[in-house]
Parts: structure tokens; C-alpha cells; sequence
């Protein structure tokens, strides 16, 4: 009796179930094709290919992630647009300059932000993760821009 193979794509489900290697790796190569395509319902899914039930290939969409040094910029940038009657809360211990930052991502691909209260028209209301940050004027942006990335990273790993 020949061995199977099987071609299975993360939310279609088995796409090719046959004993013809030929079939099996066209099958494969094609559902890989769209996932990175990133269209179609294939878009951005794993692509697996099992002979006798043992993965043989695997193919695993990676997002490409939006530079660190984009959020690090756009902070230092916010630093220089603090007034000096800018409180991060309304806590009257809180007597530095300083505002809250909201940086959001739904990939990891595109990111969004916005400061303050935005009365829900941000540009972060579409988005499914947020990372939220104080930002005073003695930040150090570099270390709050890492903090903001791995926060991120975190919720888009656990969304999947």
C-alpha cells in the first residue's frame, strides 16, 4: 500500500489528501503562495504537509513588524509637544508635565497612536491591541519604545 499525503491550511482545513507526491508538493507550494500573498482566505495561514501523518514542510506566515525606532522617534518628537500645565492624570501628586500615549497594532505590520483622551475617535479605535505609556519630558524614549514593542509583540503572539 502507498503512503499518504496531506496538505492541510490553518482555517480551510485538509486542501489535499492523495498518495501522489507530485500533487502534494504542487498542492503545498500553491496554499504557501496565497499565505504570503496575504489575500484570499488563505492570507497570512500556516501551510502544512504531512506524509503518513509526519510533517514533511511547514510554512508559517511571519510578520514583518514596523521598525522600534518609528515609536522611539514619534516619542521624542511628543516630548518636545508638552506644555508645562500637561498632567498625565488627574492625580494632584502628579505634578510633572507629561502625557499619556497610546501605540496600537492589530499585525504587527501598521501601527497607530494617539495622546490623551481622544473622545474614542483616536487613531487607535481600530486597532486590537494597545499599549498605553506615560510620557513625561525626562523619558527616556528608547527604553519606553522597547517596553511598547515587547507589550505588543506579547498580545499579537497570544491573539493567535
Amino acid at each position: 500500500m502507498k503512503n499518504q499525503y496531506e496538505v492541510v491550511v490553518g482555517n480551510i482545513g485538509t486542501v489535499y489528501s492523495g498518495w501522489s507526491t507530485k500533487d502534494a508538493a504542487r498542492t503545498f507550494m500553491e496554499y504557501r503562495v496565497q499565505s504570503k500573498s496575504g489575500y484570499g482566505r488563505a492570507s497570512h495561514e500556516p501551510v502544512t504537509l504531512f506524509y503518513d501523518g509526519e510533517i514533511v514542510k511547514e510554512y508559517i506566515h511571519e510578520v514583518k513588524w514596523f521598525p522600534r525606532r518609528e515609536i522611539e522617534k514619534l516619542l521624542i518628537f511628543l516630548k518636545t509637544t508638552i506644555g508645562s500645565d500637561y498632567r498625565a492624570s488627574d492625580d494632584s501628586e502628579d505634578t510633572l508635565p507629561g502625557m499619556n500615549v497610546t501605540i496600537s497594532t492589530s499585525d504587527g505590520s501598521n501601527w497607530s497612536y494617539q495622546t490623551g483622551d481622544n473622545s474614542y475617535t483616536g487613531g487607535c479605535y481600530g486597532d486590537h491591541h494597545w499599549s498605553v505609556i506615560t510620557l513625561y519630558r525626562r523619558s527616556n524614549c528608547g527604553t519606553l519604545s522597547r517596553e511598547v514593542m515587547a507589550e505588543l509583540r506579547d498580545m499579537v503572539r497570544e491573539s493567535k
